[in-house]
This record gives structure tokens, C-alpha cells and sequence, in this order.
């Protein structure tokens, strides 16, 4: 079993495995672990991202299959998968010649037009390099 401390980042697997998980939760959400049920270490209270409780407890021993602990590193590459996901989705909709709802579409071009972190670092250099280029020409001169 998964020991987990305060301020651990988890995913939600499966809502539908929690206890009132649904009303709390949506998988693939990413919450904070933020206490655990009267000190009980096999029972971790997570931040709620939605619900009417700021936090549910999970009960490890029962419920701990759908939820895992979680990095930045993981975060991003989660990100990374969900854009891929979304431009998929879209080329499957169109091949289909099938019709994406208005929120569907938004949310489609807002993942496309989003620049992964990498893509962001290379225009930022590409830019310095520029501007190097400009500085030197202008000391050559």
C-alpha cells in the first residue's frame, strides 16, 4: 500500500472506485493531499476540485487503487498526453466527418494553439539569439 503525506500531488484514476468520488472528483484530476482522518495515515484527505466538502478522505486499504501519487514531471507528461489526446480526437472527428460540439471545438483549438514548454524554450532563444546577433552587428559597426 501507498503511504502518502501532506501536500503529495495524486491523480484520480476512478472516481466510480471512491466513495462519493464523483461528487468531489473527476478522473484524471490532480489534487493535493491535505490531512488524514484522525491521524490515520491509511486514510489521506484530499482536496476537493469540486463537491460541496473541501476535502474527502480516502480509505487506502479500499479505495487506494484509484488514485497515485504524482510528480511534476508526471503532471507535465500527463499535459503532454492529454494534448496529443485532443488533437487526436479532433483528426478522428473530422476523418469521421462528424460534428464536435461548440465547447468541444473551443477546447480542441485552445490545446492546439497552447505552445508545449519546450516550443516556449526555443522561441525564447531563438529570440536571444536574434538579438545577440543584432548587438553584435551593431559593435562590429
Amino acid at each position: 500500500m501507498e503511504k502518502f503525506n501532506i501536500g503529495d500531488k495524486v491523480r484520480i484514476l476512478d472516481v466510480d472506485e471512491i466513495i462519493f468520488g464523483d461528487l468531489y472528483f473527476s478522473d484524471g484530476d490532480i489534487t493535493e493531499v491535505v490531512g488524514f482522518y484522525l491521524g490515520n495515515k491509511d486514510m489521506p484527505g484530499l482536496k476537493a476540485t469540486k463537491g460541496p466538502d473541501d476535502e474527502l478522505f480516502v480509505d487506502l486499504e479500499f479505495e487506494g487503487h484509484a488514485i497515485e501519487k504524482v510528480n511534476d514531471g508526471n503532471a507535465k507528461e500527463f499535459d503532454a498526453l492529454l494534448d496529443r489526446v485532443a488533437k487526436l480526437e479532433a483528426k478522428v472527428a473530422e476523418l469521421e466527418g462528424g460534428e464536435l460540439s461548440p465547447s468541444e471545438e473551443e477546447h480542441v483549438r485552445t490545446l492546439v494553439a497552447r505552445k508545449s514548454t519546450n516550443e516556449q524554450r526555443k522561441e525564447v532563444l531563438a529570440k536571444a539569439r536574434d538579438l545577440l546577433a543584432k548587438i553584435q552587428a551593431k559593435s562590429d559597426n
